[in-house]
């Protein structure tokens, strides 16, 4: 029911915004300022657990980036462009330079967090409540907590690309 409400809206949305020639929904900020007060029932982290929910247990796929599997990088880029038209770099490595940094004390729901573990980078996004969703490589997107012993140990950094307007 939740899905083809959704896509109800987003229709109905795009259905209004054609008529309004003078609003250009491409810039980020009027796009997600858009989808969050037009889904009055619908917080950000709901609109993120639905993305957590169409992809759950997706496998985890080397430089994947679609339903076949994703890894992580391909799981938040796949995730911001679905949800806000937002394209973010397509490494893990290169989304360290975008937005703002963010103290680990201060994140958000939507932010992205990035770890360091010997040999490679991983990231995901916040969702609150000291829980994050990813692409992992033994069990595909999950959910974790970013105070595990091994998410803990390896926390790196977090970047703010959205400021979401409830």
């Amino acid at each position: 029911m939740g899905k083809y409400f959704l896509l109800i809206v987003l229709c109905l949305t795009f259905t209004v915004a054609a008529a309004e020639t003078e609003r250009n929904l491409m810039e980020r900020d009027s796009i997600i300022e858009f989808k969050l007060d037009s889904l009055k029932m619908t917080t950000f982290q709901d609109i993120l657990e639905q993305q957590f929910e169409k992809y759950d247990h997706v496998r985890y796929r080397y430089a994947g980036g679609d339903e076949k599997g994703f890894d992580c990088s391909g799981f938040v880029t796949t995730v911001f462009q679905n949800l806000f038209e937002m394209k973010l770099p397509r490494s893990s490595r290169d989304m360290v330079k975008v937005g703002e940094e963010v103290s680990k004390e201060d994140l958000q729901i939507g932010d992205l967090v990035i770890f360091k573990p010997p040999g490679y980078s991983h990231v995901g996004i916040y969702l609150g409540d000291g829980v994050f969703m990813h692409s992992s490589t033994k069990l595909g997107v999950t959910k974790s907590s970013i105070d595990s012993t091994y998410w803990k140990k390896y926390y790196r950094t977090s970047r703010r690309v959205l400021n979401p307007i409830q």
